[in-house]
Parts: C-alpha cells; sequence; structure tokens
C-alpha cells in the first residue's frame, strides 16, 4: 500500500481519517442549520452555513499556495488540521453566543454593526470546515495515485454523517451533538503512535466537552421570548426531534383567542401553548376547561355550521382547540400531525376522548389511495403568519398547500365533503388571494366547471376562513351562514350575491377586485396584473410564503415582509458569496505556473460537476420530500443514498483511462441517468406514496443511488489528469468543487422561485456539459 511521505500510514487507514473528517463535517452542517433556525430562523442558518461551506472552497486555495511557496510543509498540515477542526467546534460556542445574542437579522438594513455581528458569526462556523476540508484537500493532493479510494472513503463518511445528523437530533438537541462531534473528529488521528502534541489537544478536547455546558439564546422576536417575559410563565422542554424543539410555556396572560368574535362575552381561556423552533405551533386546550370551545366564537366555526359534517379530518391541528370544536358538533375527528413529539403529546390529550391521532406527512396520508373511509371535511392548518418554515426549507415552500395536495385531499372526501382553512390577512393583501386561486384552481382541476358557485368565504377582523367543495353551495347552507355572520359579528364575503360588509370595512374593497378577478373568466390576465405574484402553488413551484416577482424595487419593496425580505437579503449575500470565492478560490490561478490550458480546464470541469451535482441534489431533496415527508428526511434520505453510490462511481473510476474523448464522455454519460430521474419519479409517486414506510424509504433510495454511481467518477478521473499534468492545481480544484456547490445551493433555490424546480435539473445537465466541453482540450 502506499504512504504518506514521511508518515508511516498505510492506504485504508488514511481512508479511515478521511471518512470520519467527512462523516463530522456532514453531521456538523445538519446540526448547525438546526442551531441557527432556533436561535434566529430559516435565513439566518441558511446564510451561515453557505458562509461555512465557504470553508471547503478556501481551503483548496490555501493549500494550492502553501504546496507552491513552502511544498516542504504541506504535508505535515494533514494532523494539525484534523486537530484544529475538533479543537474549533469544542471552543465554537465560547465567541458564538453573545454573537447569536445579538444578532438581529431584522436590523440588517439599518444597522451596519448587524453585519459585522454575522461576519463574525459566519467566521466562527467557518473554521471547523476549513480546517476540515483542509485535512481533506491534502490528502487527495499528497495520495492522488488512491483517488479512488480515498474520494469513495469521503463519500461513504458523508452519507453516514447525513444519517447520524438526522438520527441524533432526533433524540438529542443540537448544542448537544458538537461537543460529541469534536470528539468523533479526534479518532481520525488514532490511525498512528500519537505524538506528545496531539495527545495534549485530545486531553484538552475532552476537558472542554466534559466542561461545558451549553445554553443557547434565541432571537428576541421569537413567540416564545414574548411568553416567557409574561408574569408567572413556566417552561417544560426543550424536547429534542429533527423537525425542531418543542417547548411548552404557560402563563395567565397567555391567551387564545384567535380572531374572536367582538360580541363574545364569555371566558377567553389561557391554556398551555406549545412552541416549534420558539415559534408557536398551538394550544393544548383541555376539553373539560371553561371556554374550550372558544374556536366556535371565530370564522373557523363556518363550515360546522353549514351541510351536514359527520366525519372530520383534521391536518396539523394548531394544538387541540379545533378538535374541541368538531367534537362540540358530535362529529368522529381524525387528526393527522407531522411532528412526532407533537403527535405523541396530542396523543395524550385526546386519548379519553377517542380521537385517533396519526403521526405522518399530511400528503403521505392523502396520497394513500386506499383509505377505508372518506370525510365530510377537512380542516387545514391556518395560514399568514410571516416566516414560513426553517432549516433546508429557507425559500419557504409548503407542499401542502398546492393544487396537487388540495386535490388529494378532495379524492378522501365524500360528495358533499368540503375542505375548511383559514387566512389571515395582511397588507397588502398577498395571503388570501393566493389562497383564493388555490382553492379555485384545485377545483377546476377536480372537474368543476364554475369554482365560485362552490366557495363559501367568511371574514372576522383579522382572519378569514374559506370552505369549498366539489358540490356547490346550497341556499339553505347560505341562510345558516348569513345568520352566523350576523349573530357573531363578521362578514359574509362570498357567494357573490350574498355578500355582507356591515362589521369589517377594512380592506373590503381589495377583497372584492381579488375574489372577482380570480373566480372570474379573466383569471390569468388578472393574476398576470397584480402588484405581487399570488399565482398558484404547484409540486413544482411549491413557494407558498414568498410573492415577490422578478425585478420587483422601490415602493413594492418597501411592503414586504420579514420574510420576504429575508429573500431579498438571500440574494445580496449570493452576490458577496460569488466575490469571496472569486478571492478566495479564483484568485490563486495568478500563482500557479501552470499553462493556460490546464488553469481553464481546472476552472471548467470542477466549477461544472460542483454546480451540477448541488443543483441536481437540491431539485432531488425537493422532489422526495412528497414521499419521505418532511425535508430533514428527505434531505438525509438523498444525500446517504447520493453519496453511497458515488463512492462506488469512484472506486470505478480507477479502470478509466485519461484520454480527452473519454474525459469529455464522463460528465454527459453521468448526467443522463439522474436527469431522466424525476420523470420516473412523476409516474410513479402515486405508487410510492401508498408503500409502506420501510419500502418508501428504500425504493427512493435505491432510486437515487443506483444512478449517482456515474456521478461519482467525474472528480475523481479529473483529479487524476491533475496529478497527471499539474499536481498543483489538484488543491485548488478541491476548492473550486466545493466553492461553487456553495454558489449553486442559494442559487438553485432562487432559480427554482422563478421556474420550478424541473426546469432547475436542466441547468445542472448544462452544468455537466461545461465540464464535458472543458475535457476536450488536449494536453
Amino acid at each position: 500500500m502506499a504512504e504518506l511521505k514521511n508518515k508511516n500510514l498505510t492506504t485504508s487507514r488514511l481512508c479511515f481519517a478521511v471518512a470520519m473528517v467527512s462523516f463530522v463535517m456532514l453531521s456538523l452542517q445538519m446540526v448547525m442549520m438546526r442551531i441557527l433556525s432556533y436561535t434566529h430562523g430559516h435565513h439566518l442558518a441558511y446564510v451561515v452555513i453557505s458562509v461555512a461551506l465557504l470553508g471547503i472552497g478556501a481551503a483548496g486555495s490555501i493549500l494550492a499556495a502553501v504546496k507552491r511557496f513552502a511544498p516542504g510543509f504541506f504535508e505535515k498540515l494533514f494532523i494539525p488540521s484534523i486537530l484544529c477542526c475538533a479543537l474549533s467546534m469544542a471552543l465554537m460556542h465560547v465567541p458564538a453566543r453573545p454573537l447569536l445574542a445579538s444578532i438581529e437579522v431584522d436590523l440588517l438594513h439599518l444597522d451596519y454593526m448587524q453585519w459585522v455581528r454575522l461576519t463574525g458569526m459566519g467566521l466562527i462556523v467557518f473554521f471547523p470546515f476549513l480546517f476540515g476540508a483542509s485535512a481533506l484537500t491534502i490528502a487527495f493532493a499528497v495520495h492522488s495515485e488512491s483517488i479512488g479510494r480515498l474520494y469513495a472513503a469521503n463519500l461513504a463518511g458523508s452519507a453516514l454523517g447525513a444519517l447520524a445528523g438526522l438520527s441524533a437530533l432526533t433524540f438529542l438537541l443540537p448544542e448537544q451533538i458538537i461537543p460529541v462531534l469534536s470528539l468523533v473528529t479526534l479518532t481520525a488521528v488514532l490511525f498512528r503512535r500519537p505524538k506528545p502534541y496531539v495527545i495534549i489537544a485530545c486531553i484538552l478536547t475532552l476537558l472542554i466537552v466534559c466542561f461545558t455546558r451549553v445554553e443557547l439564546p434565541r432571537s428576541m422576536y421569537k413567540s416564545i421570548s414574548y411568553a416567557l417575559q409574561l408574569p408567572d410563565a413556566t417552561h417544560e422542554g426543550p424536547f429534542p426531534n429533527h423537525r425542531g424543539r418543542l417547548e411548552i410555556v404557560s402563563a395567565p396572560a397567555l391567551r387564545h383567542a384567535p380572531d374572536l368574535s367582538l360580541r363574545y362575552s364569555g371566558v377567553v381561556p389561557s391554556p398551555p401553548h406549545v412552541f416549534i423552533d420558539g415559534d408557536t405551533a398551538g394550544v393544548l386546550l383541555a376539553s373539560d376547561e371553561p371556554g374550550n370551545k372558544i374556536l366556535a366564537e371565530t370564522p373557523r366555526a363556518l363550515p360546522f355550521v353549514t351541510g351536514s359534517v359527520q366525519d372530520v379530518l383534521i391536518v396539523s391541528p394548531d394544538g387541540t382547540a379545533m378538535v374541541n370544536l368538531a367534537l362540540s358538533h358530535n362529529t368522529r375527528v381524525t387528526v393527522v400531525e407531522p411532528h412526532s413529539r407533537y403527535a405523541s403529546l396530542l396523543e395524550s390529550k385526546l386519548v379519553d376522548l377517542s380521537v385517533p391521532v396519526i403521526q405522518t406527512e399530511p400528503r403521505l396520508f392523502a396520497g394513500h389511495r386506499y383509505l377505508s373511509r372518506t370525510f365530510d371535511l377537512a380542516v387545514f392548518p391556518d395560514q399568514g403568519r410571516f416566516g414560513g418554515p426553517t432549516g433546508l426549507q429557507t425559500l419557504g415552500e409548503n407542499y401542502l398547500f398546492t393544487v396537487e395536495s388540495f386535490q388529494s385531499f378532495f379524492n378522501h372526501l365524500g360528495s358533499a365533503g368540503r375542505i375548511a382553512v383559514t387566512v389571515w390577512l395582511d397588507e397588502p393583501l398577498r395571503h388570501a388571494p393566493r389562497m383564493f386561486d388555490l382553492v379555485a384552481q384545485s377545483l377546476r382541476v377536480s372537474g368543476v366547471q364554475e369554482p365560485s358557485e362552490h366557495i363559501m368565504i367568511m371574514r372576522g377582523w383579522g382572519s378569514l376562513t374559506i370552505t369549498a367543495g366539489r358540490k356547490a353551495i346550497s341556499t339553505e347552507d347560505i341562510d345558516s351562514a348569513v345568520r352566523f355572520a350576523k349573530e357573531k359579528g363578521f362578514d359574509l364575503i362570498w357567494p357573490e350575491n350574498h355578500q355582507t360588509h356591515t362589521h369589517h370595512t377594512g380592506a373590503a374593497a381589495d377583497l372584492e377586485l381579488f375574489m372577482d378577478g380570480i373566480f372570474g373568466s379573466n383569471r390569468d390576465e388578472f393574476i398576470h396584473k397584480t402588484r405581487f405574484n399570488v399565482q398558484t402553488p404547484t409540486d413544482n413551484r411549491p413557494f407558498f410564503y414568498q410573492f415577490i416577482r422578478p425585478g420587483d424595487r422601490g415602493d413594492d419593496l418597501a411592503q414586504l415582509s420579514i420574510s420576504e425580505r429575508g429573500l431579498l437579503f438571500l440574494r445580496a449575500v449570493l452576490i458577496l458569496l460569488a466575490l469571496a470565492v472569486a478571492v478566495l478560490v479564483f484568485g490563486p490561478l495568478l500563482f500557479l505556473p501552470a499553462r493556460r490550458s490546464i488553469s481553464l480546464f481546472t476552472i471548467l470541469y470542477f466549477s461544472g460537476i460542483g454546480a451540477g451535482f448541488m443543483i441536481y441534489e437540491i431539485a432531488l431533496i425537493q422532489k422526495f420530500i412528497l414521499i419521505l415527508g418532511d425535508p430533514a428526511t428527505s434531505a438525509a434520505v438523498v444525500i446517504t443514498a447520493l453519496l453511497c453510490g458515488m463512492s462506488i462511481g469512484s472506486r470505478i473510476s480507477v479502470r478509466i483511462s485519461l484520454k480527452p474523448i473519454q474525459l469529455a464522455l464522463i460528465p454527459v454519460l453521468a448526467i443522463i441517468l439522474p436527469a431522466l430521474l424525476p420523470l420516473v419519479f412523476n409516474l410513479l409517486l402515486p405508487i410510492m406514496i401508498a408503500l409502506p414506510t420501510g419500502l418508501r424509504i428504500v425504493i427512493p433510495a435505491l432510486m437515487a443511488g443506483l444512478p449517482a454511481i456515474g456521478l461519482g467518477i467525474p472528480f475523481p478521473v479529473g483529479i487524476r489528469r491533475l496529478a497527471s499534468q499539474a499536481p498543483d492545481h489538484i488543491p485548488w480544484a478541491c476548492g473550486i468543487d466545493g466553492a461553487m456547490a456553495v454558489l449553486a445551493a442559494p442559487a438553485a433555490g432562487w432559480l427554482a422561485l422563478l421556474f420550478g424546480f424541473n426546469r432547475i435539473i436542466i441547468l445542472a445537465v448544462l452544468f455537466y456539459l461545461v465540464a464535458a466541453f472543458s475535457a476536450l482540450k488536449k494536453n
């Protein structure tokens, strides 16, 4: 076996070290995303992780300079890089905690110091990735003759890291996992007899981990921060989960009265409130508590006072309040809740009421074609609270609110069955018009010719409730709704011929304008002319929380919500990341004494495969959410499957020669099968959703992993070509591959917002074609 110079290392032991470092780096990415989502929200998580991944690219560039000017020092940095990676993780909390406590993303456009703090936070996360990537780059460069095995170990370790990160988040809080990861990193140096400084560094790291207790600060703008400031507030938790930590806060002043009728004079309950990642997720309103039927005094009662409701499906409920309302009308209730901790909590509260709580994703439940019964009513969670999802879902995708989703729920309703959803009113109106269009388009797809005759909308002072079904609204239903509205002080604003604006006049004209335009015959033209993009979300473009049109600026941007400002913030940071990549990654071109043809090959080839793979990975993660249920699980399964498949491809790559025509064909052949996968996925989706849980994980993993075998070949083959013609370019090539992935991740999300995930797969193919073109250049 080959050895690193001046080191008694076999290739197998080096592969172990590479695998362990890769394992930690992937796990750390997932954990940091969850930490930053909790402390400040998904936009900050996305930005800091992008900056951290820049460390992978910067490591290659820095090491390229080291190898150029201090070649004898280059390989000696391998062990120190691993130790620095472990120590920087163990000490990360010391400088990070005061920065996390003082950063406020919402003030970035007002206070330049917020940019300074954010940059400091980025540097803190940057260093573990920089040191870890440095170790990997040194191994690839010094041991380039075994790049196939090393890159396979890198991919296999990363694949296990993705699964381990997800699994650990189910049982441990993110801040508890990072110290463990720092210790795991140290195992990468156990392949040799430790030197004294290695032993000292290991002992120091162990002491730091053992005597450190980390408590995360959170933004003062988080809902739970307000709740904990109330008098006599009590706190339970946090309870870990990969979908977000769950906490419960109780306080006498913490009441639940969403859009309550101003004519109500009864008891307003103050039940325990549930928070997930610091954001409000519902209430635990006991069935025997005074005011337990408080939602009967809100527009949410509309579907229960019109028509006959016997069997109710409540999807992702905001606690138990809606369940109490449904049970008060002598209905049979079924609850579907995707968060496992929350589902267990609800089940414990509802067990005496004989209400089954099904822990699964609503789309998976609705996509099952073999349900034994139909429902009279499907109630969806409230919409219109700004912020959207967290973690990987940084652009606010919501696959529950798409045309395909609503259509699948319509398929499980009886002939007179209806759906119901409540939307909070914003200014200018955005959420309500998009929901109007979503409901109308879903009815059209389900075979309804005139959706306006099948929709009823009731408005309170701050929200409105929409109910719709494939059966037209009857005169009796309208009369019941009118009586209920008059009694409670609400307004029935649709059907058109029965509109009343007796109680609430604010935004009435705008609501009428949107309803007439969306439900009318010129819907397409009307949607095109609206100020914000309120077009119907689909599974291809499920961006429910973003309303920006390309080119929006000036007065329009001044009206944006915090969530939408975050999207503009991401766009600005993408530009800054591009500048950083240009300086840290492409800058070393000035110092590398290689022929222009080789420099061009290094840039184009590794940019193409780096950006192309990341774009493809993001699109595939989004597609597989529909089968695997939630973003975290989809990311873990897809990343693991892709990396395992690529690991096999990397081992195969040693048999491929380096002729230009073969180098050019490799990226083309590598992307053909992966590019066809989404088409196959769309055809098999209805079948796969109905599969048992185990098969629903195994089959998608095989679908993603087998075509990915080809994706693992281009990188090691490209490294082998550089090893034979320009060895100094190997660290730089590793940096380019990582840096382009950093840029491709936010860019892919932004482009998908504009064009949909199906089209960005074409972009991934184009990047691989760029790599193929660069390989045609002869020596």
